[in-house]
């Protein structure tokens, strides 16, 4: 699943729910700090229970909406094993993670956000600097590899490969030069009194990567359109889980191991680093604590009632109605 979430915080409530209903393995986002961020964003804002998060940049850093990065994100099912891949180039808005397939096979997976200009020589130079991304990408020779991401190129007619813009030509050439597969058709950005625009894509090494691509409205207020899409790729699952079984944890051992720990000294400093240490002594006092268990139900989505369902239909449906008239009063009233 992938979309342009036009800043995160205060749509993770939404993200949580469309999770909860879709089951995706892996999620990537786009966008997701506020321009005028000035204090840091906490790990635990961002946590979403069953999956590993990961971002192009440090909870710790402050003023992010000046620094320039608009912030990209993935997600992952904590069942898949994962890492995240480190690139040598120096542009800032993307993240690349590797995924274990079968036997010695690997996902690489990546996400780019390309800010748009309105200045040639800008959209040039962030164009070369995209395109020197993929490429190093590509020399890791991965065995399979998906990029998604808001490229911000509304120039470009994906039927023809035509564009009519100079500086945007490198793209293309790129894409071909090393055989990628753009599958994106139908238009992803709908915002009122602007032409609706290509701009979110999804590329491949094979054309038959993709299947079931479904263009759902976007998160929250985002003008965005939300891409999900099965990927024709497999995985390790174990067949069976194990989860802790925290109804039979021996919680007296736990709290007669946390009493003697001096929290107020031990916890000063940020939160984020008190985050961490609060975690890290909590996991010490529970090793050993909490049987585990074979998870073998399917576990109930805990956001998304049968009202949230309902809801989440007529959010459909409005933003299809939207779509067609271009009138945001479509989008909010039934």
């Amino acid at each position: 699943m992938y979309s342009n979430v036009d800043q995160l915080l205060n749509k993770m409530e939404d993200l949580k729910a469309l999770i909860s209903n879709k089951k995706p393995d892996v999620v990537l986002l786009t966008e997701i700090i506020p321009k005028a961020q000035k204090n840091q964003i906490y790990e635990a804002e961002m946590k979403i229970q069953g999956y590993e998060t990961f971002t192009n940049f440090k909870f710790t850093e402050r003023d992010l909406g000046a620094s320039g990065i608009r912030g990209v994100a993935i997600y992952v099912n904590e069942e898949l094993e994962t890492e995240e891949i480190k690139l040598k180039d120096e542009y800032k808005d993307h993240l690349w993670l590797e995924v274990k397939l079968r036997n010695q096979d690997r996902l690489l997976c990546g996400c780019i956000y390309r800010s748009p200009s309105k200045e040639n020589s800008s959209t040039k130079d962030s164009t070369e600097k995209v395109c020197n991304v993929i490429s190093e990408a590509l020399q890791r020779n991965d065995t399979r590899l998906l990029i998604c991401g808001d490229f911000n190129y509304p120039e470009i007619d994906w039927n023809s490969d035509y564009v009519n813009n100079k500086s945007v030509e490198p793209f293309i050439t790129s894409l071909q030069k090393h055989h990628l597969h753009q599958h994106v058709c139908k238009l992803t950005r709908y915002r009122e009194g602007q032409e609706p625009s290509l701009l979110d894509l999804i590329l491949t090494t094979e054309e038959g990567m993709i299947e079931s691509l479904e263009h759902n409205p976007g998160l929250g207020e985002s003008d965005h359109e939300c891409l999900n899409f099965t990927l024709n790729c497999y995985k390790d699952t174990p067949v069976t889980r194990s989860i802790p079984n925290y109804y039979k944890a021996d919680y007296i051992t736990i709290r007669n191991r946390l009493e003697p720990i001096e929290w107020i000294p031990k916890l000063r400093g940020g939160f984020t680093e008190a985050y961490q240490i609060f975690v890290k002594e909590l996991e010490k006092a529970m090793e050993g604590c909490i049987p585990v268990r074979i998870n073998r139900r399917k576990k109930k989505s805990i956001y998304m009632s049968r009202d949230s369902l309902k809801l989440q239909d007529l959010k459909a449906k409005l933003w299809k109605r939207y779509k067609n008239s271009g009138t945001h009063y479509d989008r909010l009233v039934s």
